[in-house]
């Protein structure tokens, strides 16, 4: 009796490799840019000045206010400063010690600060420029009418330094990451030229 044929053994399926894909890297918040300057402050009491927070919270507004930024955007620090100064008199100029509040501002731009739409670089040009138009008679007014009715303290803006702008230099937007090329499929085995051998096979023979 002839043996029967085993079935032949089917190639397992090769398992698809996985192909990880690398994600562009988000692109970076820009840095924020800054315009930044000084004011000299005359007081007849600069230390009462300098320890009130109500007045430093005055003259952010003040220079927000004529910057054209929110307040929030504006930091301050009073510096009490002592150096003689040469007046001219009639008889010739004599040296006296002068005391004021130096004022140095820091106003800070950055994509929170600027609205939408709106470049930084446009709103520190704008502010820089608003900065630029102001006389110290306008912003000695303007602080007076924000400082405490009650404060008791005297001021008066005397100068006004030209505002320095700082704009850092953009990064570059990184490019995305190519994916990589998958490898080939290998091809199945063909198992039909065996099964014609093993059908001419009889009992151990080959059929003539």
């Amino acid at each position: 009796a002839p043996v029967p044929t085993p079935a032949p053994t089917p190639a397992p399926t090769p398992t698809p490799t996985e192909t990880s894909v690398d994600l562009p890297a988000p692109t970076p918040a820009p840095a924020p840019a800054t315009v930044s300057g000084s004011l000299e402050l005359q007081s007849d009491n600069a230390t009462a000045l300098v320890d009130n927070p109500e007045i430093k919270i005055a003259m952010q507004e003040t220079l927000a206010e004529a910057a054209g930024v929110d307040a929030n955007a504006v930091e301050v620090t009073f510096q009490i400063v002592e150096e003689n100064r040469r007046l001219s008199g009639l008889k010739g100029s004599t040296r006296r010690l002068a005391t004021y509040v130096l004022v140095t501002y820091t106003i800070t731009i950055d994509a929170e600060t600027s609205e939408d739409n709106v470049e930084i670089e446009d709103v520190v040009a704008s502010a820089s420029a608003n900065l630029k138009n102001q006389t110290t008679e306008t912003l000695t007014q303007s602080l007076v009418e924000k400082m405490p009715e009650n404060s008791g303290i005297s001021v008066h803006i005397s100068s006004v330094s030209e505002p320095e702008v700082y704009i850092p230099t953009r990064a570059p937007t990184p490019s995305p990451t190519p994916a990589p090329t998958p490898a080939p499929t290998p091809t199945p085995q063909d198992d039909d030229a065996d099964d014609d051998d093993d059908d001419d096979v009889l009992d151990g023979k080959r059929v003539q």
